[in-house]
C-alpha cells in the first residue's frame, strides 16, 4: 500500500522520515548488558516483532488479537467477532469463543492468563491437540499487543463466570478475579473474550488507528472464513458494518476485480485436502482471467496475509505455467521446443490462494512470507491435477486463456529484442552516463545521492546547491512518458527514461522477468525525486514511481527511493518567532494548510509582500535549496516504502491504465474536490 502523508493524496505513499545523523558516545563494559527479562524486550525492540513502531505495527498488535479469534473459529468453537474502535482511540475486540483459561498455571503457579499475555512463547498452539490450525505459532503474539500498550484489560466469560485483569504498559495491575455481573448480549453463546487495549504512544509514533486499513483485513477473513459473522464499529466516524460471506474467496475474488473486464464469467475454484506426512493441509484456491493486463496473486496462510508469499506462492506459479504450457503443446499450439514463461500464463490473471496447515513456519514475526519446504510440492500437485481437469472440462475458456497466454509470449519475444537493441544503444549497463548527468565524485555508491529534478532551470539551482563529494543531479525534461500505458519499445525510445535508466546502472525487468536487473550495480544509495510543490509536480512524482513500481520494484522493496518535499512558501516576520522548534525571522512553509496555521498565530507579525510562493525549484536561491531539500542537516526528505504490492499493482492500474471509468470513479471518490475531471 502507498500512502502520502503530507499530501494526502490517495495514490497511498508510505512515508518515513529520515532519520539524522547524530554523534553518539559508545561505552561497552560490563554495565552494556542488558538482560531484559518477559516483555521488557519487546518494548525494548518493537520492530522485531510487530515489523515497525509506525502505522504498520500499530494494526499489527490489533491484528494479532483478531488472529487468536479466528483461531477459535478454525477450531470450531467461535461463530462471532465484535471489533469496535472507542472515541479515545483504544480498541475493543469480542469473541463468542471458549474465552481464556482461568486457573493457575501449573509450572508457572500464576494465572494462566498472566502466563499467556505476559510470557513470550507461551500459548496453546505449540502441538496438534489445543489447536490443529492456528495463524499464531509463536506465542508471543498477544504478548505483544500487551506489552506495547498503555493499558491492556481482559475480560473472560468461563464456566457460567465473568473474570478480568489490567495490565499496564504488559505489567499486571491487578490480580485475576471473579467480576460481577452478566455478560452483556452483544454475541451469542455463555463463553467468550473480550480484549480492550489502548496502544502506548510512548512506542508507536502514532496511535490514530485507520479504520479503513481494519476494516480491509475484517473484510478479508470474513471472505476466508466462509461463515463468521464480524460486526464493525467506529465510533470516531459513527460507522457500523456487519461482514459476513456466503460465497468464500470465490465471492473475495469479485470484489477484489468489480472494475476489471473478465475474459471468463466462470472462476476457477477447488478445494482439497492433502496429506503433509500425519499432518492434513487445506487447499483453497479460486482464480480468474481478465482483459486487463494484470498479474494479482494474493496470498493467504492460516489467514494470515503472506505478501510476500512464500513456498504456495510458488506451487501455485510452477503448476500453472507446466500445466498450461502441457495443454499448448497437446492442442498444437506451441511447438515442443518453446515454452511459455510464467508472466505469459500469468498475465491477466487474478488468484486467492488460502491454505491452513498444522504447523506454519513463516519468515519472522509478522508472517509475510511462508517458507514450509513440503508445501511446494503439495500445492503444485494438488493444484496442477484440478486445473488441468478444468481445462479440459472447460474447453471455450482454454482457448481464450490459450490466446492471452500466446499474446503475451509474442510481446514478450518482441520486447526482449527491442530491450536488448536499446540496452546496446543506450548503454543500458550503466557502462555510459548520460551527458546531462551531473555527477559526484564519491566512488562509493552507499554514500552517494542522486536527485532527479524537473529542468534546467532547477538543475542549475540543484547543481550549486548540493554537496558535490557525494550528490549527483539529473534534470528531466517535461512529464515522463506514463510507462503504465506504453509498450516496453516506445519506453525505451524516451530519452528521459533513458536517461534515468543509465544514471541509476542496474538495468531494467522486462515482463516481470528480473533476471536482467541487478541491484549490485547500483550507483546510488538514495534516489531523491525533486519536483515542484504543485500539481505538475505532484504528477510527475507518480509517474517516476509507477515507472519505478513497474520495471525497478526492488529499489522501492529495499527503500533506495526517497522524495524531496521542497517548500511552497517563504515567510518574512517582523520579529523573531518560534515555529516547528525553531526561532527565527524566516521560514519556509510547505503546504497550505501550514500556511494557514501560520497565519492565524503570527498573521500580525507578517511584514509587508513578506509571504512568498515558488512555482518551481528554480524561483529558490541556490542557499534556500540546500537549506530546505538538500542539506542533510535541515532537508526534508521522505523514504518510499511498500507495503502491499498487490494493491500498489491495482491502484497504479487504475490510476494509469487504459479504462478512463475507473479512473474517473476513484478520483471522484477519493479527492478532495469534486468537480467534473477532465482524465
Amino acid at each position: 500500500m502507498l500512502y502520502n502523508n503530507r499530501t494526502k493524496h490517495h495514490w497511498r505513499v508510505n512515508v518515513l522520515s529520515e532519520e539524522k545523523n547524530t554523534k553518539e558516545q559508545n561505552i561497552y563494559d560490563d554495565n552494556s548488558i542488558k538482560v531484559l527479562k518477559g516483555i521488557g524486550g519487546i518494548r525494548k525492540n518493537p520492530s522485531m516483532y510487530v515489523g515497525d513502531d509506525g502505522i504498520r505495527g500499530l494494526h499489527h498488535i490489533v491484528y494479532e488479537v483478531l488472529d487468536n479469534c479466528i483461531d477459535e473459529f478454525m477450531a470450531g468453537y467461535c461463530s462471532e467477532i465484535f471489533l469496535t474502535i472507542e472515541n479515545d482511540g483504544s480498541i475493543k475486540i469480542e469473541d463468542n469463543g471458549r474465552g481464556f483459561p482461568v486457573g493457575i498455571h501449573p509450572k508457572e503457579k500464576k494465572p494462566t492468563i498472566e502466563v499467556i499475555l505476559t510470557t513470550l512463547h507461551a500459548g496453546g498452539k505449540f502441538d496438534n491437540y489445543t489447536y490443529k490450525v492456528s495463524g499464531g505459532l509463536h506465542g508471543v503474539g498477544i504478548s505483544c499487543t500487551n506489552a506495547l500498550s498503555e493499558w491492556l484489560e481482559i475480560t473472560t466469560f468461563r464456566n457460567k463466570k465473568t473474570y478480568g485483569m489490567l495490565f499496564e504498559k504488559g505489567e499486571p495491575k491487578s490480580q485475576l478475579k471473579e467480576k460481577g455481573g452478566l455478560r452483556e448480549k452483544k454475541l451469542g453463546g455463555e463463553t467468550g473474550t473480550i480484549i480492550h487495549f489502548k496502544p502506548d504512544n510512548e512506542i508507536f509514533s502514532t496511535i490514530t488507528i485507520d479504520a479503513n486499513t481494519i476494516k480491509e483485513r475484517l473484510t478479508q477473513i470474513s471472505f476466508l472464513n466462509q461463515g463468521i459473522k464480524i460486526f464493525f464499529e467506529d465510533k470516531n466516524n459513527k460507522e457500523k458494518e456487519t461482514l459476513y460471506s456466503k460465497d468464500g474467496i470465490t465471492g473475495y475474488l469479485k470484489e477484489l476485480n468489480e472494475n476489471n473486464n473478465e475474459l471468463h464469467s466462470q472462476p476457477f475454484y477447488m478445494k482439497e485436502v492433502e496429506k503433509d506426512g500425519e499432518d492434513e493441509v487445506i487447499i483453497e484456491i479460486s482464480m480468474q482471467y481478465f482483459e486487463q493486463d494484470i498479474n494479482n496473486v494474493y496470498s493467504f496462510a492460516n489467514n494470515i496475509k503472506t505478501i510476500d508469499g512464500g513456498t504456495h506462492v510458488t506451487g501455485f506459479r510452477k503448476a500453472i505455467t507446466r500445466v498450461l504450457n502441457q495443454y499448448a503443446i497437446e492442442k498444437d499450439k506451441i511447438d515442443k521446443e518453446e515454452r511459455f514463461s510464467g508472466t505469459d500464463v500469468r498475465e491477466g490473471l487474478s488468484a486467492i490462494i488460502s491454505i491452513y496447515l498444522p504447523n506454519p513456519k513463516f519468515e519472522g514475526q509478522t508472517k509475510t512470507k511462508l517458507t514450509n519446504v513440503n508445501i511446494d510440492g503439495i500445492i503444485s500437485s494438488s493444484f496442477g491435477d484440478s486445473f488441468k481437469v478444468w481445462l479440459e472440462e472447460h474447453p471455450s475458456v482454454a482457448e481464450r486463456i490459450m490466446k492471452r497466454a500466446l499474446s503475451s509470449y509474442n510481446a514478450r519475444l518482441a520486447a526482449k529484442k527491442a530491450a536488448s537493441l536499446a540496452k546496446k544503444k543506450a548503454s543500458l549497463d550503466g557502462a555510459g552516463m548520460p551527458s546531462k548527468l551531473k555527477n559526484c565524485s564519491s566512488k562509493y555508491p552507499e554514500k552517494r545521492e542522486l536527485f532527479i529534478v524537473e529542468g534546467n532551470s532547477a538543475g542549475g539551482n540543484a547543481e550549486m546547491a548540493r554537496n558535490s563529494e557525494y550528490q549527483a543531479i539529473l534534470p528531466l525534461r517535461g512529464k515522463v512518458i506514463n510507462t503504465e500505458k506504453s509498450k516496453i519499445e516506445k519506453i525505451l525510445k524516451n530519452n528521459e527514461i533513458v536517461s534515468l535508466i543509465k544514471a541509476i546502472g542496474t538495468g531494467i525487468t522486462t515482463n516481470g522477468n528480473e533476471e536482467d536487473f541487478d541491484i549490485k550495480k547500483l550507483k546510488f544509495n538514495k534516489i531523491i525525486i525533486t519536483t515542484d510543490a504543485d500539481v505538475d509536480g505532484s504528477h510527475i512524482k507518480v509517474l517516476l514511481l509507477n515507472f519505478f513500481f513497474r520495471y525497478m520494484k526492488p529499489l522501492l522493496v529495499h527503500g533506495h527511493i526517497w522524495l524531496a518535499e521542497p517548500p511552497l512558501y517563504k515567510i518574512t516576520v517582523n520579529k523573531e518567532v518560534d515555529w516547528n522548534n525553531k526561532k527565527s525571522k524566516q521560514f519556509f512553509i510547505n503546504s497550505d494548510n501550514e500556511l494557514k496555521k501560520f497565519m492565524d498565530k503570527y498573521k500580525n507579525k507578517i511584514i509587508k509582500n513578506g509571504i512568498q510562493r515558488f512555482k518551481g525549484l528554480g524561483e529558490l536561491n541556490a542557499e534556500q535549496l540546500a537549506e530546505t531539500t538538500m542539506d542533510k542537516k535541515t532537508r526534508n526528505i521522505v523514504q518510499v516504502k511498500l507495503q502491499d504490492i498487490n494493491e500498489a499493482d491495482e491502484l497504479f492500474d487504475i490510476l494509469f491504465g487504459s479504462d478512463v471509468q475507473s479512473r474517473y470513479n476513484y478520483i471522484q471518490e477519493h479527492s478532495e474536490l469534486k468537480y467534473d475531471i477532465d482524465i
